[in-house]
């Protein structure tokens, strides 16, 4: 007869595979169909009809909160820290700007013509809050029936709470620009996500004859590594004074099927001011990112619209210190009728609307020839959505 320690050990290791069993590893492609096909399962085998992804309204809030902040995080200005003039009288280039600029708003100004800068930046996103709750209590709750066209007490009902458990995003961006003319900058910017994803899906099916009462918790896991879609940014500075200028800028995102991704196009107009030494930069506009449903990849429409400002001044000519202030109004727009008669959002609400007011302090240090180091803390405040209360950002830039 085996012994207790050796009975405790293989009940230990018996339910560590089920629980490994219960929550799979997959790519964050397969994530969401992962967490919601045992609630489909479920479904079919006790009379309902087939679902798929997009009839899950938690489903369509919960993607489409996350493609939002991946679209709309904030990846720093690709103009680099390094602005020029070309003196032709003398035939030389000079400094236009004895401040490297700030991070995370872009300034009027544009590198010059026949200037060029490489750059990488790196920043960690560690979500750890939902719609103002800490993530580990918060969750989307939507309820609903399958079959609306059977007498009330046949419907099949399902109510439905999903939640992220944990919700990181590491991207590495590379960045280039060119100067294109004096006024002119032409960039383009190519990130490349890590993403740890955690989550349950708690659900119950009801339905009065025949009796159901079904009540279940299921969790899935997703790691990966993910190109991201490259984004392409230009710049035209059309009113310049050597006191500031006014810019607008357009960044152009194509459309993929990649997970996460989301294409469309970003337009800002953009002011900055020199006075006594400190420049004051504004930007202000919208973006505007879709990505398409179909039974495995539930989105909603996501249009966002930003004001922002910030300072910065050259303490000595080797270092810049900076801040901002940012706020973004997200509306995501979830197709509500597609999860019906399946399941509903509760609030039987279309929109999704978040808002982040974020700032952020920077340090930029000249650490050798036209070699750029740049720190910055970010603080989130989210709402409603997703929000990571403080990011770490570090990268270079290398001007010539």
């Amino acid at each position: 007869m085996p012994s207790r320690r050796v009975v405790a050990v293989a009940t230990f290791m018996a339910c560590s595979r089920a629980a490994s069993a219960q929550t799979p590893t997959v790519g964050v492609g397969e994530f969401f169909q992962t967490l919601y096909r045992p609630v489909a399962q479920d479904v079919q085998a006790n009379g309902g009809p087939p679902l798929t992804l997009t009839s899950f309204g938690s489903a369509f809030v919960l993607t489409g909160l996350l493609i939002a902040e991946v679209a709309n995080l904030p990846i720093g200005s690709n103009a680099g820290g390094f602005t020029w003039t070309y003196d032709s009288a003398l035939g030389t280039w000079s400094r236009a700007s004895d401040s490297f600029g700030a991070q995370f708003i872009e300034r009027a100004q544009t590198a010059g013509r026949g200037k060029a800068n490489l750059g990488m930046a790196y920043q960690r996103f560690t979500f750890d809050h939902l719609n103002g709750q800490s993530l580990s209590s918060a969750g989307i709750d939507a309820s609903g029936a399958v079959n609306q066209n059977v007498p009330a007490a046949q419907r099949l009902n399902i109510q439905e709470r999903a939640s992220f458990t944990r919700a990181d995003v590491s991207i590495a961006t590379l960045f280039v620009n060119y100067g294109v003319t004096s006024a002119i900058d032409i960039g383009i910017l190519v990130p490349t996500l890590s993403v740890v994803l955690d989550g349950t899906l708690q659900y119950t099916l009801r339905r009065t004859t025949p009796n159901v009462t079904l009540t279940k918790t299921v969790g899935a896991s997703a790691r990966s590594q993910l190109n991201g879609d490259p984004l392409i940014r230009g710049k035209w500075n059309f009113f310049r004074r050597p006191s500031g200028g006014v810019a607008l800028a357009v960044d152009i995102k194509p459309h993929s099927r990649k997970p996460l991704s989301a294409g469309g196009h970003k337009v800002q107009g953009i002011g900055t001011l020199n006075v006594r030494g400190i420049n004051a930069h504004v930007n202000g506009g919208r973006s505007v990112y879709n990505c398409d449903s179909s039974e495995d990849h539930a989105c909603g429409n996501i249009g966002t619209g930003f004001i922002g400002g910030g300072i910065d001044k050259a303490v000595t000519k080797r270092v810049t210190l900076s801040s901002t202030l940012q706020l973004h109004h997200t509306v995501i727009a979830v197709d509500a009728s597609a999860t019906t008669p399946s399941v509903e959002v509760q609030t039987n609400n279309p929109e999704v609307k978040t808002n982040r007011l974020t700032a952020s302090m920077t340090g930029k240090v000249n650490v050798w020839g036209n070699l750029l180091v740049t720190v910055t803390g970010l603080v989130s405040k989210n709402g409603r959505g997703l929000s990571d209360r403080f990011t770490p950002v570090i990268g270079f830039d290398y001007a010539w």
